[in-house]
Order: structure tokens, then sequence, then C-alpha cells
């Protein structure tokens, strides 16, 4: 009977721990007092040189936020630097949960990594076309650059190994906008299956020249700084560069650990649709969102808020917007997106959601989001932006994530409730709440 419980107990997945590290945050603290006051991160043009921006006859000089120690010579991050930023995020995560490095080692723990791994940048390979003698390979920064030893996936893979003493090497996935949403869904899977009892999800965004040509010959980045999800006058994304952390356990891990968890990921659907340019079929969508509730069991009606995928591509913004009307119907569960704020983290943009979430179940209020356009009215949708905080009576919030190759994750966070019948099911006395 005691196995039955810790298997039910194995089930649920604790969000122990998290961090953050970029322009507009240090930490998960900062993060959200940083909403609070209202705060708007101001993009820079990413091409700075003229004659950059006459060699690649771009439409506009496409605005990011680059991290802000990030190194000014170079387009992209050495495998040095990266690990910097992800051991930054990771201590974070691990002080949040009352862990040491120590709880990182031994077979029942993983690490997840979303993100586009490490990357040449397109700028040095048009250096090789020009300058590819014997002498040229050797000495031309440039082509130093595109050595394996620069932006190999094993090297970095083998140091966070070596640094943390994994019994397992890190896992790298990669699907578009909706990885880190992805890698938690894996992550939240393999928990509840009792294969693993803790995975530490990572993540890191570092933008390049390759970037800024796919998304920008699709009309899909700002030049302007007008970016807001969900309005008609949003003139695309605002990409930022940075990391982030979120660690995950089983409940039993946590317990066994002393600590007593409260905010649960517990049920994570992903479904593949096939993406468009014009955007997601919005069923697609809204199917995702009322599997992950079935999966839950819960009605519609019992989630508090929900925390749309919402990037500022209007197109896609709107397929979300039916989704949700289909679910909730004309001004029904509030909803908010914090992209217009902080940039959008691509690969890492879940890791931050979860963030926010976790902290607004825990005070039972929501924040609202602060507005750079206006919202298009002709959605119909109850966003909450631009006023006080929203007092949150759910335990329950809904995330969702969209990647470009046509997958759609959705996943209920959750705040324990707490009850006493429900502390005695797991064994636990009330001598010990």
């Amino acid at each position: 009977m005691a196995m039955d419980r810790g298997k039910s107990i194995a089930k649920r997945a604790a969000v122990s721990g998290y961090g953050v590290q970029a322009q507009y945050a240090d930490s998960a603290k900062a993060l959200v007092a940083a909403i609070e006051q209202g705060k708007k991160v101001k993009g820079t043009p990413f091409l700075t040189a003229k004659a950059d921006i006459e060699m690649f006859k771009m439409a506009g000089n496409p605005l990011y936020v680059p991290h802000p120690a990030q190194p000014t010579a170079e387009r992209t991050f050495s495998i040095a630097f990266v690990q910097g930023m992800l051991e930054n995020v990771i201590q974070q995560a691990l002080m949040m949960a009352g862990c040491t490095e120590k709880n990182l080692q031994g077979e029942g723990v993983r690490v997840y990594i979303s993100c586009t791994g490490m990357r040449a940048d397109m700028a040095d390979f048009f250096g090789y076309q020009d300058c590819n003698d014997k002498l040229d390979l050797r000495f031309n920064p440039q082509i130093q650059r595109l050595s394996a030893q620069s932006y190999g996936q094993d090297v970095l893979m083998s140091a966070l190994s070596e640094r943390y003493r994994l019994s397992c090497a890190p896992t790298l996935l990669y699907c578009a906008s909706s990885s880190s949403m992805a890698t938690l869904h894996l992550a939240q899977k393999a928990i509840a299956q009792g294969v693993i009892n803790k995975a530490l999800v990572i993540g890191w965004t570092n933008f390049t020249l390759q970037d800024l040509f796919f998304l920008g010959l699709q009309g899909l980045l700002s030049s302007s700084g007008k970016v807001q999800p969900f309005s008609s006058e949003s003139a695309g994304m605002l990409l930022s560069n940075g990391a982030a952390a979120v660690l995950l356990e089983s409940e039993t891990s946590a317990w066994q650990r002393g600590q007593r968890p409260d905010i649960f990921l517990h049920h994570t659907v992903m479904h593949q649709s096939g993406g468009t340019r014009s955007g997601l079929d919005f069923r697609g969508i809204a199917a995702t969102m009322q599997n992950v509730l079935e999966q839950a069991e819960l009605a519609p009606e019992a989630i508090g808020c929900v925390f749309p995928h919402g990037n500022g591509i209007y197109s896609g913004d709107k397929s979300e917007a039916m989704a949700l009307l289909k679910l909730w119907g004309e001004n029904g569960v509030p909803v908010v997106t914090y992209k217009g704020q902080i940039g959008y983290f691509s690969t890492c943009s879940s890791l931050l959601d979860i963030m926010i979430a976790a902290d607004a179940l825990r005070k039972k209020r929501v924040l609202a989001f602060n507005t750079h356009c206006p919202l298009d009215e002709k959605l119909t949708l109850r966003f909450h932006a631009d006023q006080a905080p929203l007092p949150l009576h759910s335990p329950h919030i809904l995330k969702t994530a969209i990647g470009l190759d046509g997958s759609v994750v959705a996943g209920v966070i959750s705040r324990d409730v707490g009850d006493v019948k429900h502390d005695r099911l797991r064994g636990v006395s009330d001598d010990n709440l």
C-alpha cells in the first residue's frame, strides 16, 4: 500500500527552483519586480555598421535585446560564455530549491537543454568565400571561429557533464519556439512515469545573423520597437538574448529533502499539427488545451488565467485567440502575455512564463502586462493589461506554446491546496504540516 502512495506522489512534478539572466532581469525575483513596476525593455539595432546594412540589403534593421554581458566583438557566444550563463541560472535554481550541486548527481537526474545549440555565425562563412588558402585557414579570425572547438555541441555537453558530475549527458531539444515547453513536457512525463526523480531544464538564446535573415525575410521582426502580442499594430517580435533554468522533481524527492513543494507542473500535452506562414489552425491549439484539461480532470472554468504563446506575430496570435474563444467564450478567462515588455526569448520563453505563473499562484494574484500598442478589441478576449493586479482565486494556470514547426504544447501549473485530507493520503501527519 505504501508503494501505491509513493507512485501517486511521483506523478506530480514539483517546480522547485528557477533562475534567469537577461538584460530585463538577472534573477526570478527581479523579473517579477520589473513586471510589477511596468518596466519595458528597449531594443538595439542588430546591424551596427553601415557596411553590413548595405551588404545584407535587409528591408530594415531589426531590433533585438543583447545579453548585458554579451561580447561586442563577435555576434555569437563562445562555449565558455554560454557555460558561464548556464552555471549562473543553475545556481539560482538550486539555491531556490534548497539543493546543492550534489543533488544533480545520480541515475535519477536528467538535464535537458532547450535551445538551437552552439552555432557559427553566417557572416564568418562570408570570410571563407574570399580567404581560403592555407594561411587564411590558419590565421583569419572569421575562419578560426568556424572551428568545431568554437561551436561544437559535444564540447559544451562534456563541459557541463564534468562540471556537475552528471550520470547522463545533457539532452538537447530544439523544436522552434515551443522548445522550452516541449522540454518541460519531456521532463514532466519522465518524472510522472517514475523514470527519474529530478529534471533540470536549462536553455539560452543567442540570436545570430541567420536568425535575422530567416525571420526578417518573412516580416516577423520589428525595426520600429512596436511589439505587442494580440495587437494588429504590432510590427513583429523583439528578440532577446539570455538564459534560464527550471528545476523539476518528484514530490517524493522534495519530501525526502525536507521540502514541502507548493507549485506543480503535473499535466502536459504535446501535439504536432503542421505549421504554415499564416499560423496554425486554431482547432489544433484548442484541441491541445482541451486535451490537457481532460488529463488534469479540470473544466475550463477551473482555470484562473491563461499564459498563451503570443509573440507579437498577429496571424499566430489571432489563431490562439480563436482557440481561447472556443474554450472560454468572449471575455472569459483572464489572459496575460509579457513578451511585449521583456522581449521574446524564443527557446526559453516558457521557462520565464513558468516563473511568473508560479509567483502568481503563490501570491494569489496576476500581474497586468503593460502594452506598447493598443490590443485588438475585435478579438474579444479578457486581457489583463495596464491595470492593478488581478486576484487569483483558482489554483490553476494554463500555459501554451507554439512552434513554427507546427508543434503545440500545453501544460497546467497548479498550487497545492494543502488540505489535510490530501496530506494524510501522502502519509504526512498533521504534526508535520
